[in-house]
């Protein structure tokens, strides 16, 4: 009897374990922009919508905005990712990037969102990529990067934002 019940409880547990569709990891995420070509992302925006319930773990967010001032876009980046309830884990004004964690929500073990940007002299653009960790089962469409990116269009005079579709490694 306490051999079926182990072997029950390992069972469960290998499955928990090997359930995850994606695994969020601060390493996926770029600690500079190099390799990042942010006229690209603007130009690859994402036409189709997502289902209602998916196991979709990568997002994406592009911004454009008439501010050109570095230091209002890294307190308007940081803003944002804190009113969305990130934690900053790697911040660098010499590279243009900013990461943020959270942890367990309804709909994901752990999300990382990476925003990049690039300031030119006439406007900035921003690129925002956020990963998920979620298990086999999916859950609901919840483009998280969106939802970062419209809070930091209230704070940033924006031109344009939509979603892309570029997964940078």
């Amino acid at each position: 009897m306490k051999t079926k019940k182990s072997f029950l409880l390992l069972f469960i547990s290998t499955i928990l374990i090997q359930s995850c569709v994606s695994v969020a990891k601060l390493s996926d995420f770029p600690r500079t922009t190099d390799g990042l070509d942010f006229d690209k992302i603007s130009t690859l925006k994402k036409l189709e919508s997502d289902k209602s319930w998916n196991v979709k773990t990568g997002y994406e967010y592009y911004i454009n905005s008439v501010v050109t001032n570095d230091s209002l876009i890294i307190n308007a980046i940081r803003e944002s990712l804190y009113e969305s309830g990130y934690a900053i884990k790697n911040y660098n004004a010499n590279f243009s990037v900013v990461i943020g964690e959270r942890g367990l929500r309804a709909n994901e073990w752990k999300s990382i969102a990476g925003i990049y940007y690039q300031i030119n002299n006439e406007m900035s653009q921003i690129y925002i990529k956020c990963k998920i960790t979620q298990d086999f089962t999916g859950g609901w469409s919840e483009n998280r990067a969106e939802k970062i990116g419209k809070i930091l269009c209230k704070k940033l005079n924006c031109m344009e934002s939509y979603p892309v579709n570029y997964i940078a490694k």
